[in-house]
């Protein structure tokens, strides 16, 4: 949050205008991001919420080879997530909070989780 009150100025709106979903969702050990996020295209401080809608499948990243640590299969996942608010993307222009994805991925066994073999 420091960092966008830095870059940014800090981000008006306390509000959810939508959410990615990651499932590890075979075959194969793969991860799968889902949008959802609100219909609406412009957004004033205090808009109402109205029904999130699926949007489809934000990416697909496929695990197959065995040589990634937890740590390097956790920066993957972390590029693609970031892409999406890049420039086509389905949150394009918009700011990711990327606070408990950064403290989770740590602790979570990324490996055992797709399938993959001990390194």
């Amino acid at each position: 949050m420091d960092s966008l009150v830095h870059d940014r100025g800090g981000f008006p709106y306390a509000q959810v205008i939508g959410w990615l979903r990651l499932i590890h969702d075979g075959p194969g050990p793969c991860v799968k991001a889902y949008t959802y996020k609100l219909p609406q295209k412009r957004f004033q401080r205090r808009f109402r919420q109205e029904r999130y809608e699926w949007q489809g499948k934000e990416f697909e990243l496929d695990f197959d080879y065995s040589e990634l640590s937890n740590l390097d299969i956790a920066d993957e996942i972390r590029s693609e997530i970031v892409r999406t608010t890049a420039k086509g993307g389905s949150l394009q222009g918009r700011w990711l909070d990327l606070a408990c994805f950064d403290y989770m991925t740590v602790v979570i066994d990324w490996r055992s989780r797709l399938g993959l073999p001990r390194l």
